[in-house]
């Protein structure tokens, strides 16, 4: 080892001279480092040897890493057969690896950080740069760098597994764990409210109330002292405050729009208005939001506000990534939205189309268009039925919960409250096919 040598690298150097000599040394650098983070090139070729040897479930020493590393080409790279020895040599206990691994780890993550600033930098002295673009772009990097875990976790054993789910039921029957409640009784009994982490999905047909339910199942969570985000890709937000606002004061959109609410309607409204403000509801009604986009939003709110539930209207009008495939596009976009979920802990209701030749009959989960994924990632997927009669909206609805990965599934009947665009439980409590009170 050479005194001028940065500390980072005699780190580095510790850690792969550890693994020559124990095996049990890589399994533990490896769940904090990888090739990236090896500043010094020599000690980058001798991690990589190691790592695909590790691999293959082949020996690791000095000798054989040598072997591997002159097959390669780059045995005369890092000095040859001595430099190898000279690591071994004066390689630290196994059990002292993960302290230079956590050193190697922060210096690389110091680096990362440098060369994504100096990236952001070069990309604002671009004439045609867009600055809310470039100011999501790079709050969206810097916060996956921040939360980047490289840790392997070590595997549980059945007992501690099936602990941890009694734990969990404890928790979820003493009010510690805290669904998000909709506000529609039923539903919220059914389903047991909305489960931070999870992905639902709520599908109809256009015109059949999928953003009505969205904007419900919203307004119920505020009320609940819930903090949500709903973003809307086909109604400006004007629209959506319209709506917010029949909704819960019971009146007449129509009328709201015409400037010719009653004075009953209009007693609603400011009364619904005044039920509603100071409320923790965040509307964006961007037309265009992909993946990213929605993560560095999502990542915003929630530091700055707190957030329960995330609701998005709807599926096929969100920027898909750059697939050939329809379908493909429309997976990444669920697989997109499930992990968004779980790394920030919330609830995301998503909403899409079914195919129009539901019209008819009662819809599937098939009927959702590019549906493979969605069935797949979803944990509770709910279809929306209205039967109109002679061309006008039907006064009932039914919610099919057709998938619940977490409980029941079964339908629901609905009151649907077509000029104030809202679903409400039916009273009494029994109908036919409905799930009872």
């Amino acid at each position: 080892m050479q005194p001028h040598e940065s500390r980072a690298v005699i780190a580095e150097q510790a850690i792969v001279g550890a693994c020559l000599i124990d095996p049990v040394a890589f399994d533990q650098a490896a769940s904090l480092v990888q090739a990236i983070d090896f500043e010094d090139r020599a000690n980058r070729h001798v991690w990589q040897a190691i790592e695909s040897m590790a691999k293959e479930g082949e020996p690791i020493d000095a000798i054989s890493v040598s072997a591997r590393m002159e097959a390669t080409g780059s045995l005369d790279a890092v000095g040859g057969m001595s430099y190898l020895v000279d690591l071994a040599s004066n390689a630290p206990a196994a059990a002292n690896v993960l302290h230079y691994a956590r050193q190697v780890h922060d210096k690389a993550m110091l680096r990362h950080l440098g060369r994504l600033c100096e990236d952001m930098a070069q990309k604002c002295r671009d004439r045609e740069a867009k600055a809310d673009e470039l100011a999501m772009e790079a709050e969206n990097r810097i916060h996956k760098l921040a939360t980047t875990k490289r840790a392997v976790q070590d595997m549980m054993t059945a007992s501690e597994v099936m602990r941890l789910a009694l734990e969990y039921a404890d928790s979820r029957a003493s009010g510690e764990v805290k669904t998000v409640k909709t506000g529609l009784a039923k539903f919220d009994r059914l389903t047991g409210g909305l489960l931070r982490g999870s992905l639902t999905v709520v599908a109809a047909r256009p015109s059949q109330g999928k953003t009505a339910l969205g904007l419900c199942m919203a307004v119920g969570a505020v009320k609940a002292e819930q903090s949500v985000a709903f973003f809307s890709l086909e109604m400006p937000a004007w629209q959506i405050g319209a709506r917010m606002i029949c909704m819960e004061g019971r009146a007449s959109v129509q009328n709201l729009l015409r400037a010719s609410l009653s004075d009953e309607e209009w007693t609603g409204v400011m009364a619904g208005m005044g039920r509603l403000d100071g409320t923790r509801l965040y509307i964006a009604d961007s037309s265009s939001v992909s993946i990213p986009m929605l993560r560095a939003m999502v990542s915003r709110q929630k530091r700055t506000t707190g957030l329960d539930l995330v609701v998005v209207d709807y599926l096929q009008l969100m920027d898909p990534p750059k697939i050939d495939s329809r379908e493909q596009q429309v997976a990444a976009l669920s697989r997109g939205l499930k992990a968004m979920a779980k790394e920030f802990d919330v609830a995301v209701v998503v909403l899409a189309q079914l195919n129009r030749d539901a019209a008819g009959r009662k819809p599937r989960m098939s009927d959702i268009r590019e549906s493979g994924a969605v069935e797949q990632d979803a944990d509770l997927i709910v279809l929306i039925h209205r039967e109109d009669k002679d061309g006008e909206p039907a006064d009932e609805a039914e919610l099919l919960i057709e998938k619940n990965r977490n409980g029941e599934t079964g339908a629901i009947r609905m009151v649907w409250n077509a000029p104030a665009t809202r679903f409400e439980d039916f009273a009494p409590a029994y109908y036919s096919n409905e799930v009872a009170a």
